[in-house]
């Protein structure tokens, strides 16, 4: 009869995938909240040759961390 106990081989690559999972997740959410900075460090010129505002700007770079979507 075989077992069909996970073993430590079986378990070690669905582990790495979800860190590696985590990790992606965490890096994307600091460059988001990075880019949100610079943006508020643009000059009106240059807002204005995105299509944004200065108080868009300002309630972008506001929004939570975790705020993605």
């Amino acid at each position: 009869m075989t077992s069909t106990a996970p073993t430590r081989a079986n378990i070690t690559p669905r582990l790495t995938r979800r860190r590696s999972g985590i990790a992606s997740y965490l890096r994307r959410l600091c460059a988001v909240r990075r880019q949100r900075l610079a943006l508020v460090e643009l000059p009106p010129w240059l807002l204005k040759d995105i299509g944004n505002t200065r108080p868009k700007a300002i309630r972008e770079a506001r929004r939570r961390w975790w705020d993605i979507r």
